[in-house]
């Protein structure tokens, strides 16, 4: 019997194992804008136009309402075990998570990065969205059921608590209960490099949520780069069983195709 059929299995061993290590030597890119759409295509080009026209500012005047495109950042979403949110422990409890995100440290070609560092400004404060929850007056506002929907107001300042409350329910013009809220913390895009450095920071966080658990409440926690992450993750599974059904096929085409072992016309 001739050994072709062997040196063909051997070759395609061989190609396969160069291609895999090729693979894991190149860069990879999954970003979802980049990979499905089309470079130098007009959305990308409009794109371009409007952050001509509208600047990023979130080294030093971010203004959520002001983005043009989706901003780096993390979300945290979280849900009282008992009640809801209208308890002035549990909204205490917070403050553990304020503290996690505070004491998250990430590294990137040597540079150490924190929250403080790769947060995005206003008025040299890092921005983030829920800091009423943290106000004394919200919490006096709460043990007195007095809290305002969709509008609070501390000395005359609003509070659009719409967006960052889940369920909500209210009567009269009052907040009666809501079973989730919103913390939403802004990070800093105003070049290549420091969106480099806020995803490093970003990952990094995640990895830290996955280990935190509290008695008090649940959560569920995203950031910029999820879907893309997800997808790639996806993606990646498949490759194996893709790689695998390939080389069986044409491993089984290699020995039904041989004229020394099977009769090609018949």
């Amino acid at each position: 019997m001739s050994e072709h059929p062997v040196k063909v299995i051997i070759i395609m061993v061989l190609v396969n194992g160069l291609l895999g290590i090729g693979m894991m030597r190149l860069e990879s890119d999954i970003d979802v804008s980049r990979v499905y759409t089309p470079q130098g295509s007009q959305a990308e080009q409009d794109e371009g136009k409007i952050l001509d026209m509208f600047p990023d500012t979130s080294a030093t005047e971010f203004v959520s309402y002001q983005l043009v495109i989706p901003s780096e950042e993390v979300i945290v979403l979280v849900k009282p075990n008992r009640g809801n949110i209208l308890d002035r422990t549990f909204l205490q409890q917070l403050n553990k998570i304020v503290t996690t995100l505070n004491n998250t440290m990430a590294s990137l070609n040597g540079e150490t990065l924190t929250y403080e560092k790769v947060c995005a400004r206003n008025r040299k404060s890092c921005v983030r969205s829920g800091n009423v929850f943290f106000l004394e007056q919200f919490l006096s506002d709460v043990d007195n059921g007095t809290v305002t929907y969709p509008i609070w107001f501390q000395y005359g300042v609003p509070y659009d608590l719409e967006p960052l409350l889940g369920n909500a329910e209210h009567s009269a013009g009052l907040l009666t209960g809501a079973t989730h809220l919103k913390l939403q913390f802004y990070l800093r895009s105003d070049s290549t490099a420091w969106m480099e450095k806020s995803r490093a920071w970003q990952e990094r966080f995640i990895e830290t949520m996955k280990n935190f658990s509290s008695s008090d409440f649940d959560l569920a926690f995203a950031y910029t780069d999820s879907l893309s992450s997800e997808l790639n993750a996806n993606i990646g599974g498949d490759i194996k069983f893709f790689s695998i059904t390939f080389t069986m096929m044409i491993t089984f085409a290699s020995f039904a195709t041989y004229p020394a072992s099977n009769n090609c016309l018949g």
